[in-house]
C-alpha cells in the first residue's frame, strides 16, 4: 500500500527491529505549504498507517519551532500530537542555528515513547545550519563477532633479496621428477616467502568500516575543532576555514 501523498513531501518505509515492525515516516513540510494543511494531510495518512502497524515514528523538519509554545503552527502541532497520542522527543532541542536565536524545527514524533532511551541532535558538518537529530532505540541487537585477518607483511620485502634466496635454496634440492618434487618446492617457496613476508594477524570490529582511516578521523577531528571556533567567534574568517575543512572531508 503506498502512504505517500502528492501534496507534501514524506517518504514511509517498514522497519524490523527485533521482533516489532515499525512505520517510519519521513517528512519535511516547504514553507509554501501552512502548517494547517500539511498536518491535515499528514493526519489522514495516519489513521490509515495506525490501521495496519501498532509502532509509528514520524520524523523530519517541519518548519515549526517548538520552543515557541504560543505560535499557531506550534498549537496546531501540539492538536496533531493530541488527536494521535503521539510524543514529541527531541523535547525542544535546539535543531536549527540559522538565526541568532537557535531553534527547535525538526522532530521525532512516536506513540511509543518508552521504547528509546534518548534523542540526541548532533552537530555533524553536512549542513550549515542544521544538526542530525536521531533517537536511540531500546532494543537488545547482537554483538558481531570480531573479525580476525591474517596476513602477509609486506613492508620490508625486497623482491631482489627473495628471489636470490628462492633460487639458491631450490638448487640446493635434489628434484627426482617424481610426485613428491611438488612439496618439496612447496615447502621451500613456503619458508622463504615467511622470512621475507612473515605472516601476521589483527582482529578488527565486527562493524569495521573499511574506508574510517585514521586521516579521515584526524579531518573530522579537525573540522569539528573549526565548527566550535565558528560558532563561538562568529566571524567571516573563521566560517570560511570551517567551510573549507568540511568540503575537504565530505
Amino acid at each position: 500500500m503506498k502512504f505517500e501523498h502528492d501534496d507534501i513531501e514524506s517518504i514511509v518505509v517498514e522497519l524490523h527491529i527485533g521482533n516489532k515492525k515499525w512505520c517510519v515516516i519521513s517528512i519535511y513540510r516547504n514553507e509554501d505549504v501552512s502548517a494547517k494543511t500539511f498536518l491535515d494531510i499528514l493526519s489522514k495518512t495516519l489513521d490509515q498507517i495506525l490501521d495496519i502497524y501498532e509502532h509509528v515514528i514520524i520524523i523530519g523538519d517541519i518548519n515549526i519551532n517548538s520552543i515557541e509554545k504560543s505560535n499557531s503552527k506550534f498549537k496546531h502541532l501540539a492538536n496533531f500530537c493530541d488527536l494521535h497520542d503521539l510524543s514529541n522527543l527531541m523535547k525542544e532541542q535546539p535543531t536549527c542555528f540559522q538565526s541568532e536565536s537557535p531553534t527547535s524545527i525538526d522532530i521525532i514524533l512516536t506513540n511509543k515513547p518508552r521504547s528509546f532511551m534518548h534523542t540526541k541532535s548532533v552537530v555533524n558538518g553536512l549542513s550549515d545550519h542544521h544538526s542530525l537529530i536521531m533517537p536511540l532505540f531500546k532494543a537488545q541487537i547482537s554483538r558481531l563477532n570480531p573479525i580476525h585477518i591474517i596476513y602477509k607483511n609486506f613492508k620490508d620485502f625486497d623482491d631482489e633479496a627473495f628471489n636470490l634466496e628462492l633460487d639458491h635454496s631450490l638448487k640446493q634440492i635434489d628434484f627426482d621428477q617424481d610426485s613428491n618434487d611438488y612439496n618439496k618446492f612447496l615447502s621451500v617457496f613456503q619458508s622463504t616467502a615467511q622470512r621475507h613476508a612473515p605472516t601476521k594477524s589483527k582482529v578488527l570490529r565486527g562493524n569495521d568500516a573499511p574506508f574510517m582511516t585514521s586521516a579521515l578521523r584526524r579531518e573530522i577531528k579537525q573540522r569539528s575543532r573549526l565548527r566550535n571556533i565558528a560558532r563561538k567567534e562568529n566571524t567571516p574568517a573563521s566560517k570560511i576555514a570551517f567551510c573549507s575543512q568540511r568540503n575537504v572531508q565530505n
